[in-house]
């Protein structure tokens, strides 16, 4: 029972990192929204990447295996093929794909650019404000997918 109580803790901490690197990733891009600074939007959209690296894929992760585990031990109280545990599988690979194909290369190239400005001493460009702003129908979905998988652990309905 322990070990079922420390893989829950576990997932719980798990969505909670996922959910903190998302947000503070979300919180630095609107900052850098309303810079007028190209080497400060630079340091924010660091910051952000790093809260995507250092929080959200960690968190991610361990959400999952946690989840995993926590159904195996379950010892069929819960089974891969019960409707909540699928969704909540289906959203976190959404929210996998969303990132890697949505945000990275946006974000990357919007971090470059803001580089290049900084170093050029140029001004925050419109083309750099279209990147950031470019991902945020990526960020709503993505915060869309986190609360159904929040909500789906919550009350596991089906």
């Amino acid at each position: 029972m322990a070990l079922r109580q420390t893989f829950l803790l576990l997932h719980l901490i798990g969505m909670m990192l996922l959910v903190a690197g998302v947000g503070a990733s979300i919180a630095c891009k609107a900052a850098a929204l309303r810079s007028s600074s190209p080497h400060v939007v630079h340091e924010l959209l660091q910051i952000a990447s790093r809260s995507v690296r250092l929080l959200s894929m960690p968190g991610s992760y361990l959400l999952l295996f946690a989840g995993l585990w926590l159904v195996q031990a379950s010892h069929g109280g819960y089974s891969m093929t019960d409707p909540w545990i699928v969704g909540a599988i289906a959203a976190w690979l959404a929210s996998a794909v969303i990132g890697i194909r949505l945000h990275a290369p946006r974000s990357r190239a919007a971090r470059q650019l803001a580089r290049a400005l900084a170093g050029d001493g140029a001004p925050v460009s419109k083309e750099l404000g279209d990147l950031i702003r470019g991902g945020r129908l990526a960020s709503a979905l993505d915060i869309a997918l986190l609360l159904l998988m929040v909500t789906l652990m919550v009350f596991k309905p089906g």
